[in-house]
């Protein structure tokens, strides 16, 4: 089937794009991480503007979970894993677990959920506010010593449309 092959096309982009990061130490890595992978998701957006696309294809969808969970998630993983060990980040090991879990079902529904949402914004809002939501899972676990340092650079993510009824928190 088509939509599997480029799949498969995407899980290999994913693989030479964001596994040849080899800086993992700081929250700009993480935010350089994240900007590569929703940038990569949009080029890939038809299988994620629909998240039936992912749910209909037994194959497609056991595919798209392995990937997640045994290329992508060892790599957020040690993301963490060195900003715990550079004191930025406090977390246990199930913390961690579930931050992974929640930054994949929020990149999975990312763009269908932007798109209703924000139907005319352009590539660089939707890829900036996903990384902004991936990262508000991180704030409660920022140590104080970072809470300067994460809030400037949560702040330096632009989000262009910013009027008051449709501004994306980013303290909510």
């Amino acid at each position: 089937e088509i939509i599997l092959e480029l799949f498969r096309q995407y899980r290999a982009d994913s693989i030479n794009k964001l596994s040849l990061q080899d800086k993992h130490e700081t929250l700009t890595d993480l935010v350089n991480y994240f900007r590569s992978a929703f940038t990569l998701m949009w080029q890939y957006r038809f299988l994620f503007q629909d998240t039936t696309t992912l749910d209909r294809n037994q194959q497609l969808s056991q595919e798209y979970f392995a990937f997640s969970e045994g290329e992508m998630g060892p790599i957020i993983q040690e993301h963490f894993t060195s900003m715990i060990q550079t004191g930025a980040l406090k977390m246990s090991e199930e913390q961690i677990r579930l931050c992974i879990m929640n930054i994949w079902i929020i990149t999975k529904y990312w763009f269908s959920f932007h798109a209703s949402r924000y139907p005319d914004a352009s590539p660089e809002e939707t890829q900036n506010r996903g990384i902004i939501q991936v990262l508000s899972l991180l704030q409660p676990l920022i140590q104080p010593q970072y809470q300067e340092y994460f809030i400037q650079t949560m702040e330096n993510i632009k989000v262009c449309e910013q009027t008051p009824d449709k501004e994306m928190s980013l303290t909510a």
